[in-house]
C-alpha cells in the first residue's frame, strides 16, 4: 500500500476511477483499489461515494475557472475571448455533466450541496464572462452564461448564431 501525500492525490485517483465508469456502478472498494490504498485509509477521507464527488465537482469548477481565465487571455477582443471561453467550456462539458447528474449523489443532503456548489461555481463563470466584457450588467453576463451552457446542452443551436445575435446588439 502506498502512502498518499496528500487529499489531492485521492481525489484525483479518484476521479480517474469515476470518469472511466462513466457513472456505472462504482464501489468505495473499486475506488480503494484504483488508489492502491485500504478501504479503511479511503474511508478516513469520506464516508461515502458522494462526498468524492461532491470533491471532484470542486476541483472541476475550481480548475475550469482558472483554465477560463487563462484562455481569455490569449486575445484582446472580446468576441475570440467569448469564443476561447465557449471551447473551454465544451471541452470540460462531459466532467460538468457527470457530476452533475452523477445517479452515484445517493443523499440528498449532499445532492444540495452539489447543487450549492454549482451554483457558487456558476457565479465565478458569470464573473469571467465580466471580465471579458466589463460594461455589461450582470443581467447581460447571466444571459451569456445561460446560453453558453444551453448552447452545449442541446448542440442543435451553434455557437456562432448566439455570437451574431450578441454582436447584433452590441455587447461590449
Amino acid at each position: 500500500m502506498r502512502k498518499l501525500e496528500n487529499q489531492k492525490e485521492l481525489i484525483k485517483a479518484s476521479a480517474k476511477t469515476i470518469i472511466i465508469d462513466k457513472n456505472q456502478s462504482i464501489s468505495m472498494r473499486k475506488i480503494a483499489k484504483d488508489c492502491e490504498i485500504s478501504v479503511g485509509t479511503l474511508y478516513n477521507y469520506y464516508k461515502n461515494k458522494s462526498e468524492i464527488i461532491l470533491d471532484l465537482m470542486s476541483d472541476f469548477w475550481h480548475d475550469f475557472i482558472e483554465e477560463a481565465i487563462e484562455v481569455i487571455k490569449k486575445s484582446d477582443d472580446s468576441y475570440k475571448q467569448l469564443r476561447l471561453l465557449y471551447e473551454c467550456l465544451s471541452e470540460n462539458a462531459e466532467k460538468f455533466r457527470f457530476t452533475l447528474l452523477s445517479s452515484e449523489m445517493d443523499n440528498s443532503l449532499l445532492l444540495d450541496k452539489g447543487r450549492t456548489l454549482h451554483r457558487e461555481a456558476f457565479g465565478k463563470f458569470v464573473g469571467v464572462i465580466l471580465m471579458i466584457f466589463p460594461t455589461i450588467s450582470k443581467d447581460d453576463a447571466l444571459f451569456i452564461a445561460f446560453n453558453l451552457f444551453s448552447i452545449i446542452k442541446t448542440k442543435g443551436y451553434e455557437y456562432n448564431l448566439f455570437e451574431q445575435t450578441i454582436k447584433k446588439y452590441k455587447v461590449r
